[in-house]
């Protein structure tokens, strides 16, 4: 077995395969990649991810070769990136830090190097990322870019345990108040600090609550029986008296809470009687009208909670990776230097390990996308660096 490869890439995730297929490419003729996981966990955190990739697009045209019955909008360069820049809120390869969805810098904190600095939430990735590649890169003298139940994902349930409904019906902590605006923006906008939000309540946890109405439209593979407990009622009272069984501590506060929602829902529709409910677009049905408006609004998607059989679901949050790691060279991305902020040669980094990519926010689907790309930028340089000649279109 030889022991000289012109590309060695640590860790068999994404990021990783993608860097060492742009390697070869560009014209490396023996590239190694390292995996510390057993052979049932190789893959990394892909697994858990859906497939989601957030990518410019030209409409529909461009789709019908992957998706069926849609409508939707072009994605052009310029929006691709300013939806990238609203929700990360950067996009600068700089040490401004900023937080984290958790502040965990590293997901796999029960053992190995990771260290946990806030009250970490459950976690749905692979248990072997454990801060090695953080370790190693420190080691040589790399620059960081972070400040940023269960200890590992399932690999049979994988995405499933995401719940994304909270955008039909509106979501309360134990204390039965809510805390966030459910219908501010659709959930792969809304979702990563949502999760956030959720770990800074009470016991860290929340209940979503819907209407007969809006449980048909709930995803099944998010709340099948095999990964969620529902918590059905024929009335709002009787469901109080279950979500006390759960962990609720006030039951008045909860009942209130449904009120004064429904109140200023069925408020807004009178005012705005040719307003339909459209979960396609941001509808504009919300809870604000001139006569009753909620301190913290619904501000697409309200509808009452009023029809029976009602549901809850009890809710947490998962993390399947962390903001904020190395700083690297956008466009090589080739790892910086602490002392010279200059690239240090022939170490480059792709996937959940780059950081200046998200600080506040995440958008989701762009954790791939920029696995992807930054791994063709790191496998084509690695490549150059090993003096091969084949030229790489990236």
């Amino acid at each position: 077995m030889s022991t000289h490869y012109d590309c060695i890439v640590v860790g068999s995730g994404h990021a990783g395969c993608s860097a060492a297929l742009a390697a070869a490419e560009a014209g490396c003729t023996s590239v190694l990649i390292v995996e510390k996981a057993p052979h049932d966990w190789v893959g990394g955190n892909g697994y858990f991810t859906a497939g989601a990739h957030r990518t410019v697009h030209g409409g529909l045209q461009d789709l019908l070769q992957i998706v069926r019955n849609i409508d939707i909008d072009p994605c052009n360069a310029k929006d691709f990136i300013e939806n990238i820049e609203h929700l990360g809120q950067t996009l600068s390869y700089t040490e401004e830090g900023g937080k984290g969805l958790i502040k965990v810098p590293y997901e796999g904190t029960k053992e190995g190097s990771g260290r946990d600095l806030f009250e970490s939430p459950a976690v749905r990735d692979t248990p072997f990322n454990t801060g090695d590649g953080f370790a190693m890169a420190q080691a040589v003298g790399a620059k960081l870019d972070a400040n940023a139940s269960a200890d590992a994902g399932d690999r049979e349930l994988s995405n499933q345990f995401t719940k994304s409904g909270y955008p039909l019906g509106i979501m309360v902590n134990i204390y039965g108040q809510r805390f966030v605006d459910e219908g501010q923006d659709f959930r792969n906008f809304t979702y990563a600090k949502f999760g956030r939000q959720i770990l800074l309540q009470p016991e860290r946890c929340a209940f979503q609550v819907w209407g007969a109405d809006m449980v048909p439209f709930l995803r099944k593979e998010e709340y099948g029986d095999e990964t969620t407990e529902k918590i059905f009622a024929w009335n709002m009272e009787e469901l109080a008296d279950k979500l006390l069984e759960k962990g609720l501590k006030d039951k008045e506060c909860f009942l209130k809470t449904v009120r004064n929602y429904n109140a200023a829902v069925q408020n807004y529709r009178a005012e705005h009687p040719t307003i339909g409910w459209d979960p396609t677009v941001k509808d504009g049905l919300s809870t604000q009208s001139t006569t009753v408006a909620l301190q913290l609004p619904k501000s697409n998607w309200a509808l009452p909670i009023d029809q029976g059989p009602f549901l809850a679901v009890k809710v947490t949050c998962g993390i399947t990776f962390t903001f904020g790691g190395l700083a690297i060279d956008p466009d090589t991305a080739g790892v910086l230097s602490k002392e010279t902020d200059a690239p240090i040669k022939g170490l480059f980094c792709t996937g959940e390990m780059v950081g200046g990519l998200f600080h506040n926010n995440y958008p989701g689907g762009s954790g791939l996308t920029a696995g992807a790309v930054f791994g063709r930028k790191a496998g084509s340089q690695a490549a150059k660096l090993a003096g091969k000649s084949v030229k790489y279109e990236g």
